[in-house]
């Protein structure tokens, strides 16, 4: 018997979005940074968005929603549909997002469908997000801190 690491990669790069069988074969686990996610998909950089012109577009409802913020549906729907040509591929893949947005946005349609496994999240946002996930009736779903990799469970 060989031995066979664990591998992982965190994707951020929408293009990847339409590669899901490609990827999945290769990998145990995929962690998707919402936040670079984000900026590229819209061409925005979140650090100088807000001064320069994301307050203007959210004020002017160019925008409706601070994707920063909660996470646009559109971009659910990929990550959705990825994860789930993913796991088609490889039934063993681990699937999770990493960033603030988890907070805010509503994962129950991930969850609900198995496309999403676990949600990555600094420390001092998880008991916000513990919270969000029990408004949703999410209940079981595993909680990793970037600052202590424990696995924690809502519920």
């Amino acid at each position: 018997m060989g031995f066979r690491p664990l591998s992982e990669t965190l994707l951020y790069d929408p293009s990847i979005l339409d590669y899901p069988c490609e990827l999945a074969p290769e990998v145990d686990f995929f962690s998707f940074g919402t936040n670079d996610l984000v900026s590229l998909m819209y061409g925005i950089s979140r650090g100088d968005a807000y001064d320069k012109y994301l307050s203007r577009y959210l004020k002017d409802k160019i925008i409706l929603e601070d994707p920063f913020f909660v996470l646009p549906q559109h971009i659910i729907q990929k990550i959705k549909e990825f994860c789930l040509k993913a796991k088609a591929m490889n039934p063993n893949l681990t699937v999770d997002i990493c960033g603030e947005q988890a907070i805010y946005t509503d994962l129950s349609s991930l969850v609900d469908s198995g496309a999403l496994d676990a949600v990555s999240i600094g420390t001092e946002n998880l008991p916000l997000l513990v919270k969000s996930l029990m408004h949703s009736g999410i209940l079981e779903l595993p909680l990793y801190s970037y600052s202590n990799i424990n696995k924690k469970s809502v519920g």
